[in-house]
């Protein structure tokens, strides 16, 4: 008789300390409402284990929902657009200014392109970049002047730009080379 009350109250005990994780495991994440949880052991010395959650990302401030799927194509859950998808063999898209990655499990939020200004999809098989200008070059490396400032191309877009500062003007430097130049500098 004994033998039977030490089971059940060990199944008890066990299911108790169980109950108390808020995580599978540490670097878990999962979706509370549109809510990316990230679950860290900040306190590692605390026991259990991995029971701090942390907001990683609200899908819902950016349109979004959050989905939730496998640790090992998105750490157990993304933001996500539902019925937007991904041309076949592209690895970005874009969804408005938001980069998507392009998952198994559907496109998943990356980043949002406004840092650098636009989201540009292209026909490249990287699909979609961030870009500092609309439009498309021909070369990496490629650079071009604009009103106020340099382009430099990568991956088939205006990757990047510099602002020339006052007083500089975007022009050949002494090397042959588009950089900002003070405006008075001889050509």
């Amino acid at each position: 008789m004994t033998k039977p009350i030490f089971l059940f109250i060990s199944s008890l005990l066990f299911s108790a300390c169980i109950s108390d994780r808020e995580c599978e495991f540490v670097g878990e994440y999962r979706c509370d409402g549109d809510v990316i949880m990230h679950c860290t052991d900040k306190n590692y010395r605390d026991e259990p284990f991995g029971t701090d959650l942390s907001v990683r990302r609200d899908c819902g401030s950016l349109g979004l929902v959050c989905v939730e799927g496998s640790v090992s194509v998105t750490n157990g859950a993304s933001c996500q657009s539902p019925g937007f998808e991904c041309q076949p063999g592209k690895a970005f898209a874009c969804l408005g200014n938001y980069l998507m990655e392009c998952t198994s499990e559907g496109p998943a939020y990356y980043m949002d392109c406004a840092y650098r200004g636009y989201c540009v999809d292209t026909d490249l098989p990287h699909g979609a970049s961030c870009a500092a200008e609309p439009g498309f070059c021909e070369y990496d490396g490629q650079r071009e002047c604009v009103d106020d400032g340099v382009l430099e191309c990568e991956n088939g877009v205006w990757a990047y730009k510099t602002t020339c500062r006052e007083g500089t003007i975007c022009d050949l430097n002494e090397n042959g080379y588009l950089a900002c130049v003070e405006e008075s500098s001889p050509q």
